[in-house]
């Protein structure tokens, strides 16, 4: 008896420890299961985060790709407008050459009418000679009509 009071005695004493382990696992138990909701939560949030980052880095792919077309693109409109520059560089050389050359041929042109004008100037006298010199035949010749025959 006294054996079997020894083992009730250890059975209180289990019984009572039990109890106790128990009444301190509880709070351990909800803060696992707490720990439990906010590792689930942090592996949403991972997996939220980890398509998030999947979709930005598609994005900064895209953004790349449409900087370096814009980059290509601009480097083309620059060396296009070079050579327009260039172009209009030539162009204005070009047209300051004609320039030059529309005032030498004015400048000829002028000396050419000038020329012409004094020409004119020449025939026209030169014209009113030979009429003066035609009336003095005539008058000549009307007054020697006799002249003609004597010559010779």
């Amino acid at each position: 008896m006294l054996q079997l009071q020894g083992r009730i005695q250890t059975i209180g004493i289990l019984v009572s420890e039990k109890s106790e382990c128990q009444t301190a696992l509880a709070p351990t138990q909800r803060a696992a299961q707490e720990k439990s909701g906010e590792a689930e939560s942090f592996a949403a949030r991972l997996r939220s985060s980890r398509q998030r980052v999947l979709e930005l880095e598609r994005t900064l792919a895209f953004v790349s790709l449409l900087q370096k077309q814009a980059e290509k693109h601009n480097e083309e409109l620059m060396k296009e407008r070079e050579d327009l520059k260039q172009e209009l560089y030539k162009q204005s050389k070009s047209s300051e050459e004609i320039k030059q050359q529309n005032a030498e041929l004015s400048e000829k042109v002028r000396c050419l009418v000038s020329e012409i004008s004094a020409k004119e100037l020449d025939m026209e006298d030169l014209r009113k000679k030979l009429e003066m010199a035609e009336r003095m035949i005539q008058q000549v010749t009307i007054l020697l009509p006799g002249c003609e025959g004597r010559s010779h």
